[in-house]
Formats: structure tokens, sequence, C-alpha cells
């Protein structure tokens, strides 16, 4: 990456968004670029948005939990209570369940659509990390 961020283009090749996507998300205010805002010069000059990482993270999750059936409404919500944490999509553990969405950005975990900011009871098991440390034992044992 260089220092300016990353360009729209490269954004929508990453995360896998199309262009009108990307321009309703950023009209609407669901997806803002952290490093430079602007569209196109009035002569379609050259674009001026450039976006972080963690941009790009916020980009692919969104397109991902819509894949999976939740609305952009449900996500601007999700979005706004991530912000009030002081967090970004980057930096939390989403959870799709059912009616409902829960994040975690540390030790607790909160709903975020039925009951905003009410704890939730939920364990979320790393099964990667399990698979790692069950191959290491294995290595070992051998």
């Amino acid at each position: 990456m260089s220092v300016e961020g990353y360009l729209s283009a490269t954004a929508k090749h990453v995360t896998g968004i199309t262009e009108r996507q990307l321009t309703y998300w950023t009209m609407t205010g669901l997806i803002v670029p952290s490093v430079a805002s602007g569209a196109r010069g009035r002569q379609g000059g050259q674009e001026k948005r450039r976006w972080s990482f963690s941009d790009l993270v916020g980009m692919k999750t969104i397109s991902d939990l819509r894949r999976a059936g939740v609305s952009l409404q449900a996500l601007r919500k999700v979005g706004k209570l991530i912000a009030s944490y002081g967090h970004t999509f980057a930096d939390t553990y989403i959870v799709a369940s059912g009616d409902d969405v829960l994040i975690s950005t540390g030790e607790q975990m909160v709903s975020a659509l039925r009951q905003p900011g009410q704890l939730a009871l939920a364990v979320v098991y790393d099964l990667g990390r399990c698979a790692r440390e069950v191959r290491t034992a294995l290595k070992k044992a051998a």
C-alpha cells in the first residue's frame, strides 16, 4: 500500500463489490474513505477517494453479510454500534444469527439489532486454533 491509500479500483477488485455498490454505500455513508474523500473531478478527472486497509475489510464484511441476507439498514446499525465502541469492521468479530447480528470487540458480545448494546451469552469457538493445536500435538507425539 502506498502512503496515500488504495484507489477505488483496487478496493473493488480485492473486495468483489461493484462500482454501483461502492458509489451507493459511499453516498449513503455506509462506508466512508478514511484516507481521502472525494469523487471524480467535474470533467471526469482523476479519482480522489482513497481507502485504508480497514476500509477494505469493512467493504468485504458488508458485502459478505449482504450475501448472507443481512439488510443494508441492519448493517448501518451494526456499523454505528461498532463505531460507538471505538472500533471498525476490521477489528470486530461479527456473528449473524437469525434476526440479530452480534458483535464482539473484546471480552463481551453484544446484540446489534434486536436489543442494541445488550450483552449476549454466546460462545465463539475458534476451530482453526483447535485444529492447529491438534496438529501440533500430533507432531510432538510422533
